[in-house]
């Protein structure tokens, strides 16, 4: 068990990920300067209606890149590898405007991913992105690492925060292949059903039909 600071914000980071804040709140200025002077890490965990949910991945400051005249500043952070859960949320801690978290380390697998699988999602990925018009290269398939692309495959923030919880690499394949495989044809869908809707009320190119009246 440990104690971490905690930066929560209506998101889901992921590990390796890389977040610019614009941090203005006095508690959180105070983080950003003590993560500075002190290189203590911290924890953004994902606040969704009204709780905190509780798994979180580390996070590290890398840059102050602006420090405005009132105070407000720019950061640059990114998450380390590490992941959390979190067991209890403390308040008001000594000389801190900031909570922080009591939390456990949770064990994650990154080498157990399945290769033809990573295939699979690669190809729907392709679909997909191109569908969306997503400009974003695609890896190889030894390359391709399900947290890496957990913003781009059209997940909602609880899908996000979902896969964000599976501990196993194969498992978080399956989870993004499951759900590309019922979300690609649902944007197919609304897209001719938009195509559709374009046309109306415009001249339309019909042709007739080629038939013959063979009885009158």
């Amino acid at each position: 068990m440990q104690l971490l600071p905690i930066f929560p914000l209506r998101m889901v980071v992921f590990p390796n990920e890389k977040v610019n804040l614009h941090v203005f709140e006095p508690r959180y200025k105070q983080l950003i300067h003590e993560c500075q002077n002190d290189n203590i890490s911290f924890c953004i965990p994902f606040y969704n209606k009204n709780r905190l949910m509780p798994t979180v991945a580390e996070v590290r400051l890398t840059e102050i890149t602006k420090i405005y005249e009132d105070g407000k500043l720019d950061a640059k952070t990114q998450a380390t590898e590490k992941i959390y859960n979190i067991k209890e949320v403390r308040q008001n801690l000594p000389d801190k405007l900031y909570s922080a978290a009591v939390v456990e380390p949770l064990e994650y697998n990154y080498d157990d991913r399945d290769a033809y699988l990573a295939l699979q999602i690669q190809e729907k990925m392709i679909v997909l992105y191109e569908l969306l018009n997503i400009n974003k290269e695609i890896p190889s398939i030894d390359e391709l690492m399900m947290f890496n692309f957990g913003h781009y495959l059209g997940f909602s923030q609880i899908q996000e925060f979902q896969l964000l919880t599976i501990t196993s690499e194969k498992a978080r394949q399956e989870f993004v292949f499951n759900h590309l495989e019922t979300f690609i044809p649902t944007v197919q869908k609304m897209q001719e059903l938009q195509r559709k809707a374009k046309l109306n009320g415009h001249f339309k190119n019909l042709l007739p039909p080629d038939f013959k009246i063979t009885d009158l």
